[in-house]
């Protein structure tokens, strides 16, 4: 990672340097992996999206991460069409989070494509 940037609800944006500083967490890890070891591609299907119908490929696979005494296992799901803003139409990422081997929470994040513009301007300080 060069830089990032986080923000969690009503705060302000906070500079990240790595994944293993606050006010970074362990799932960021899992948006920003890259492609799972394992991963394997999906039939294409059509999905309903604001750029119309669209035939869209995908991939499934899992990943693992370890971070002192916390593992992340994470399994995903992404349908990807080169119409759509870094080709992303929608993603699903099952967690499942252990501290010291015991099952501390799991849980489900969907993403989906709600709108695309060519007018977008970041809110990230000091990128105006």
């Amino acid at each position: 990672m060069i830089r990032g940037w986080i923000k969690l609800g009503d705060m302000e944006p906070q500079s990240i340097s790595d994944l293993t500083s606050q006010p970074a967490r362990t799932i960021q890890i899992a948006y920003l992996a890259g492609p799972a070891p394992n991963a394997k591609e999906l039939d294409k299907i059509e999905v309903d999206s604001p750029l119309g119908k669209l035939a869209c490929t995908g991939a499934t696979g899992d990943q693992e991460f370890q971070r002192n005494n916390v593992a992340l296992r994470v399994n995903f799901q992404i349908r990807l069409h080169e119409k759509a803003p870094f080709g992303v139409v929608s993603a699903v990422w099952k967690f499942e989070r252990k501290t010291n081997g015991q099952v501390m929470g799991s849980g489900t994040r969907k993403v989906t494509l709600a709108e695309t513009n060519t007018t977008a301007l970041t809110e990230l300080p000091g990128k105006n």
